[in-house]
C-alpha cells in the first residue's frame, strides 16, 4: 500500500478537568484543522490531499496540557513538520495543533502520542 497521506489534530487532553465538553473540543480541532487547510492551501501535499473528497485521513491524538502542546509544537518545528497552533479567545488557551497534510511515514514525534480518547 501506498505512503498515506494524514492530518494529524493533537487536542488539549487537560482541558477536560476545566470542564470544556466533548462539542467544545470538537470545535477547537475543527479551528485548528481549518486554519491549517487555510495556512498551508497552496503546498502540493495539501493539494494532493483533497483531490479525493471522499478519502481524507485524519489522526486525532491528545497532550496532557498547554504546556504539553507547545513542547510538541517546538519539536515538530525543528523536524520542518508544518503545523498550527490554535489558541482559543478570550479565554487565550492553547487548545489545539494540527498538522498539514504529510505522509504517514514522516509524522515525526507524533508517533510517541496517544490517540485522543
Amino acid at each position: 500500500m501506498a505512503d498515506p497521506i494524514v492530518m494529524y489534530i493533537v487536542v488539549n487532553k487537560g482541558l477536560e478537568k476545566l470542564g470544556w465538553n466533548v462539542g467544545t473540543l470538537l470545535a477547537q480541532a475543527s479551528h485548528a484543522t481549518s486554519k491549517a487547510v487555510w495556512t498551508f492551501r497552496d503546498d502540493p501535499m495539501t493539494v494532493e490531499y483533497f483531490k479525493n473528497m471522499e478519502s481524507l485521513r485524519k489522526v486525532t491524538l491528545q497532550a496532557k496540557d498547554d504546556k504539553h502542546l507547545l513542547e510538541l509544537s517546538q519539536e515538530l518545528h525543528q523536524q520542518g513538520l508544518d503545523h498550527v497552533v490554535w489558541r482559543e479567545q478570550p479565554e487565550d488557551l492553547i487548545t489545539c495543533l494540527a498538522t498539514k497534510p504529510m505522509l504517514k511515514s514522516s509524522a515525526g514525534g507524533l508517533k510517541k502520542l496517544k490517540l485522543y480518547t
